[in-house]
């Protein structure tokens, strides 16, 4: 685990350092695809287990890493859902306490750039679902060094920043120290309003100057038409597709516990 201290003047400084390029677990490929899996509560788990289903049932020609520290225990269930369509492989976290607690382990993100064995990482947050077969992403993004979908809100405003949640990567362990650099010296640099609210996307939307939008069906939103469905789902009433593959006693008993874990934050704000 790296650990970036709470908030000070002077750069963080860290324990340790990223890790070497993460191994191949079957030799040398050219793409995957890749999510994290850094909150195992019940409604991010239960999100994980629909965006593997979903993902198992386009029945794509490459894998999905899904990428976790060791303090997070990936349920047999979860295994069992995957099937042939995933790989589990245990990254370092990184921790930064000057964050509130939900956004501590967002640096962890920068793990994605070590998968220097992989050409190109099509990444997605666990909260997506897959309505149809996502490979053309690659294509669409081409040889882009960064492609992501542009985060575009319902008014249409923010289309100049990109959603960090949807990217296509090209994995360089070089860039993803860079990128750690900048993290730990991001108070002497990004301006106030921006750290106060400092997500890995507000910080990567600083860094990352130069990026490709991919099509927007690979991240539509909830609603909308797309391959690629950004929907949280356990907020929203999502497709019938989605619907279908709660099915398991595992994922319907995850739901209700979700919706206890939503009410109870509730009634801490009242």
């Amino acid at each position: 685990m790296l650990v970036i201290p709470g908030r000070h003047t002077e750069p963080h400084k860290i324990a340790g350092s990223l890790s070497d390029s993460i191994n191949c677990m079957y030799g040398s490929k050219d793409l995957t695809f890749a999510t994290l899996y850094t909150s195992p509560t019940s409604c991010y788990t239960l999100a994980l287990g629909v965006f593997l289903s979903t993902f198992r049932a386009t029945n794509s020609s490459h894998k999905v890493l899904v990428l976790h520290d060791s303090t997070v225990n990936v349920p047999d269930e979860i295994v069992e859902l995957a099937g042939n369509a995933a790989e589990f492989r245990i990254i370092p976290q990184i921790v930064d306490y000057s964050v509130v607690p939900r956004l501590q382990a967002m640096a962890t993100k920068f793990q994605l750039w070590t998968l220097e064995c992989y050409d190109t990482v099509a990444y997605f947050d666990a909260d997506h679902v897959f309505v149809g077969n996502p490979d053309g992403v690659f294509e669409a993004c081409g040889r882009a060094a960064f492609c992501a979908a542009a985060d575009v809100s319902p008014s249409g405003k923010r289309a100049h920043q990109f959603n960090a949640g949807a990217m296509v990567i090209k994995p360089s362990s070089t860039f993803a120290k860079d990128l750690l650099e900048a993290y730990r010296t991001r108070y002497a640099w990004m301006n106030k309003k921006d750290l106060t609210r400092s997500g890995d996307q507000i910080f990567l939307n600083h860094f990352i100057r130069n990026w490709q939008a991919m099509p927007c069906t690979y991240n539509a939103q909830h609603g909308k038409q797309g391959i690629v469905m950004h929907d949280k789902i356990w907020k929203n009433k999502s497709g019938a597709f989605a619907e279908s593959m709660i099915s398991s006693l595992f994922l319907k008993d995850l739901r209700q516990k979700c919706q206890l874990e939503q009410d109870h934050e509730v009634s801490k704000m009242v």
